[in-house]
């Protein structure tokens, strides 16, 4: 078992490695960011994208991910339930872009401002359904999308600046590309949302790996 442990450990440390040099940003690196930089007291919301192996928590209640019953773009809205039953608490939303498009951001980011609920917001942004591409190679691993390189209704062009939506609800917002200026981009959101009390975003630009 020990040995098994090590062996699997070695190996996230070796993907994590590599993601950390990787423009777009890997879904891994961006965990293992969002891990140094959480306060250890945040509530996380997960649609699809945090990475546990990379993102730890301490202590019970503290993470929320995706059930079988919930549909696509409930990350936010459970955020600021999160928020409103804790008000004291950090809270975070870990979306992909899909996901985040299904949450009616102008909606979300309204009430976050209207009920003093400042949230952080990062979006995974790897500007594809990722889930809609996964599901389709899983029923037909060898069907006509497995040997096209622009699969139907996975695609996801000309996609708004998200950032700029939470700043027009009075957020901050910052769109991140380079892996190296994400634990800056994470340390000034989340002072935002401590210190001034405002909701932030972060449109992190990511590669294929996971995101909806």
């Amino acid at each position: 078992m020990l040995d098994e442990r090590a062996t699997l450990t070695a190996a996230w440390k070796t993907a994590l490695d590599a993601a950390a040099r990787r423009a777009p940003l890997d879904p891994a690196w961006v965990s293992h960011c969002i891990d140094r930089a959480k306060d250890p007291r945040s509530i996380v919301i997960n649609e699809y994208t945090l990475f546990p192996e990379y993102c730890a928590f301490e202590f019970p209640d503290l993470y929320f991910g995706s059930s079988s019953a919930s549909g696509l773009g409930w990350g936010p809205g459970a955020a600021l339930g999160a928020k409103l039953a804790h008000p004291h608490s950090p809270v975070m939303a870990v979306v992909g872009d899909g996901a985040f498009m299904f949450s009616n951001p102008a909606a979300v980011h309204h009430a976050s401002a209207l009920h003093d609920l400042p949230v952080l917001f990062v979006v995974m942004n790897n500007a594809m359904w990722g889930a809609v591409q996964r599901s389709t190679l899983a029923m037909y691993p060898d069907g006509l999308a497995s040997r096209s390189n622009e699969a139907n209704f996975v695609q996801l062009g000309k996609l708004p600046a998200f950032e700029q939506i939470c700043e027009a609800a009075g957020g901050y917002g910052e769109r991140v590309d380079d892996p190296s200026s994400l634990p800056g981009a994470l340390k000034r959101a989340i002072s935002v949302v401590k210190n001034e009390r405002r909701q932030a975003l972060l449109n992190v630009i990511c590669g294929p790996g996971g995101t909806a």
